[in-house]
């Protein structure tokens, strides 16, 4: 049963052989331009039945009715035209496993574009809080740390190029982090960085450990004697990149201290927490003595 909208009436008209409705009829059914109908018939997704020899007026036929309405339906959905016309033109249009198969694949679609769309805005977000920070310098702690041995698992920014980051090297890390001995402090995770003159970047997640033996695969470095400005980096690890960059670009140049070319390095405790907003991690940053 069709139902028509509030105050508007339809005239059939009869052409002969049954009843059609013109093209304003249509699209009053269906709350769509009759523009938008011209369109599908131009691109041979939907066409009337029958033009006026003389006046060139459309009319189609009650039996259009149900591929109009899943036309439309699909298309408030997002669901392409070239994808409708494909179905039509196969004869799956009404064919509901078909139909459900493509719903399920433009579903998966439309969830990696909402988190496409989420990550923006964090990023946006990110760089709203980031121009509203005061101006007020962070006051790092320096310290003369000793050498020490990090036994891990490397990554080299190369393995970008097959979207592989460092939070999935992570991942890779602590599954096989059981394996290293000698630990000196089991709570204690590093990330160590090192930047290559080549421009590679290569980054070590690992333990500090009195060096026995070293698990396949994995290797072990031993970081010199060094002098660190030490920055505690507060939230989620999104952000740490915020808190490198004012570390770089504003607090060092402001308390005068120059980066030296050695490993820098995260330090990762107790107060790690993941990515809440109340975690924390400090950033050991080299500096010249």
């Amino acid at each position: 049963m069709l139902t028509l909208p509030l105050g508007q009436s339809f005239i059939i008209k009869s052409k002969g052989d049954g009843l059609v409705l013109t093209i304003g009829q249509m699209a009053g059914i269906f709350n769509v331009s009759t523009k938008t109908l011209r369109h599908y018939e131009t691109i041979g997704l939907f066409s009337p039945i029958k033009k006026g020899y003389d006046n060139q007026y459309r009319y189609y036929g009650f039996g259009q009715l149900a591929e109009l309405r899943r036309i439309i339906w699909l298309r408030s959905m997002d669901i392409g035209v070239e994808t409708i016309r494909a179905l039509k033109l196969s004869g799956a249009l009404h064919d509901d496993t078909t139909v459900h198969r493509i719903l399920g694949e433009h579903e998966q679609t439309v969830r990696n574009e909402i988190e496409k769309q989420q990550q923006l805005l964090s990023n946006v977000r990110r760089m709203i809080n980031h121009l509203n920070q005061p101006g007020g310098i962070m006051q790092p702690k320096i310290l003369r740390k000793a050498s020490f041995t990090i036994v891990g698992l490397s990554w080299s920014n190369k393995e970008l190029e097959n979207g592989f980051g460092i939070p999935m090297h992570w991942e890779r890390f602590m599954s096989r982090s059981h394996e290293i001995v000698g630990r000196t402090n089991p709570t204690e995770f590093y990330g160590i960085g090192t930047p290559q003159d080549s421009g590679e970047f290569i980054y070590i997640a690992g333990f500090e450990a009195i060096l026995t033996q070293i698990p396949e695969g994995m290797l072990a470095i031993t970081v010199p004697e060094q002098t660190y400005a030490v920055f505690t980096h507060t939230g989620s690890l999104a952000n740490i990149w915020d808190t490198r960059e004012a570390i770089y670009g504003k607090f060092l140049p402001e308390n005068g201290l120059v980066p030296s070319n050695a490993s820098m390095y995260e330090l990762y405790d107790h107060r790690f927490q993941g990515n809440n907003p109340e975690s924390q991690i400090d950033l050991y940053v080299p500096i010249e003595n």
